[in-house]
């Protein structure tokens, strides 16, 4: 690796045990591309890329993974589906494992990475194809939907819908529409998804749900929606219900450090130094206790995962809006 010499890291104590957690995730899980984890498999999951990107470009020089890690799972776009595959190489070879909250992830650190596209054309065209494919097949009704695929979210386990291993029908996701508002964001911004589209689909009445069947109030919905501007109906609704969870650890036992980098961007609109706080509390603990951050809720996987470090990317642009 190729250490950055950071322009802004706070003094406090905690917060550089956190970015020393980040960086031994780093190093552990960045093997030519951006893998899952160290000790269990090392194939790139394109959600793990996503935030391992963040963390590169803030802690590092090494641009280079970033490109290769977007160049390979580029390879795996399927236009028949118009998704690229959720891991690469796929676990059974010839085989793609679609994911939708994944190719928006795709999508999202190829523009997060290179907003103008012109580094990698295979990237390009495949984020710009499978943009116009989304919007032909899958943009109806004010929501996209239909998407096929396993409709991964995070280690919910209060939350089955959360895990998407639900058999029944696949149900309009908060999540996903609120990933294709960014990408609209870079891409053609008047076909987000509109706040009262977003409301009358997903809210619960303190906060969002995940699918439209309203099983259940979701922070990983809350969160995003917050990020991308939909819930500017019940912006301070869902701030305290945020701010709720985190009070009761509800927070703790449903998101993972993962999607805790997305409920810190949502504080930011509290103030930066909330979002900092938050992160202190989350990130903290664990990076102290294990000097790594872990995948889960608990220590019970991965130790050290690809997908738990983007909050490097907030501890050291604490004034930046990051999506």
């Amino acid at each position: 690796m190729q250490w950055r010499s950071l322009p802004f890291v706070s003094h406090s104590e905690q917060f550089q045990t956190i970015l020393a957690a980040c960086r031994a995730n780093l190093v552990a899980c960045i093997d030519g591309g951006a893998v899952d984890t160290c000790w269990r498999e090392r194939a790139q999951w394109t959600g793990d890329l996503r935030m391992s990107a963040l963390a590169l470009r803030s802690l590092t020089e090494n641009d280079e993974v970033i490109d290769l890690a977007l160049h390979q799972i580029a390879q795996s776009y399927n236009p028949k589906t118009a998704l690229v595959s959720g891991v690469w190489p796929a676990m059974q070879p010839g085989e793609g494992l679609p994911i939708p909250g994944f190719h928006l992830a795709f999508c999202l650190a190829a523009l997060e990475h290179d907003p103008t596209l012109q580094r990698d054309p295979l990237v390009r065209q495949v984020v710009q194809a499978s943009f116009d494919a989304w919007q032909q097949h899958y943009y109806r009704e004010g929501l996209v939907q239909g998407m096929p695929g396993w409709y991964f979210t995070d280690w919910d386990y209060s939350d089955p819908v959360a895990l998407g291993r639900d058999e029944g029908e696949v149900l309009p996701n908060a999540v996903c529409n609120a990933w294709w508002s960014d990408w609209c964001a870079f891409m053609q911004p008047e076909l987000a998804i509109h706040p009262t589209v977003f409301e009358q689909s997903f809210w619960m009445g303190t906060a969002y749900a995940l699918t439209t069947a309203k099983t259940c109030a979701s922070p990983h919905a809350t969160a995003t929606a917050l990020n991308a501007s939909l819930a500017m109906h019940h912006r301070q609704d869902c701030l305290v219900y945020l701010e709720q969870a985190i009070a009761t650890q509800e927070i703790n036992q449903r998101v993972t450090p993962y999607f805790a980098y997305f409920v810190a961007l949502a504080l930011q609109q509290i103030s930066p130094q909330r979002s900092l706080e938050f992160a202190e509390g989350f990130y903290g603990s664990i990076a102290q206790t294990y000097g790594t951050i872990y995948e889960k809720t608990n220590d019970e996987a991965s130790l050290a995962h690809g997908w738990s470090v983007a909050i490097a990317a907030l501890l050291t642009q604490p004034e930046s809006k990051l999506l």
